[in-house]
């Protein structure tokens, strides 16, 4: 499985049809409560499926499965219907959505 850095670009591990919205956010200390507020803000009426912290290389849900090069947490996404990511400050947290659509 890669190893997904602070410098993460979503694209280049999307499949299929995943809107990404990128946010930055500058001088401002983001912790993870902070950043959900600002995720859920900007996906609407969506339901989180997945979320990546990058300062602390940490994603959820864990899914070890076969996943090639996506990370676990992204292939769990994609699995369960995502079409919506936001990425705040090029890959610091990564929330990624399905509107049910």
């Amino acid at each position: 499985m890669k190893t997904v850095s602070t410098t993460y670009t979503l694209a280049e591990h999307l499949q299929g049809s995943i809107q990404e919205i990128n946010v930055s956010f500058y001088d401002v200390v983001l912790n993870y409560a902070t950043a959900h507020a600002l995720a859920v803000n900007a996906a609407g009426d969506a339901m989180l499926l997945a979320w990546y912290d990058g300062k602390n290389d940490v994603g959820y849900p864990e899914v070890q499965e076969c996943t090639g090069d996506v990370p676990g947490w992204l292939a769990y996404a994609e699995s369960h219907g995502a079409n919506m990511a936001v990425n705040i400050n090029s890959g610091e947290f990564v929330f990624v959505f399905t509107t049910g659509l």
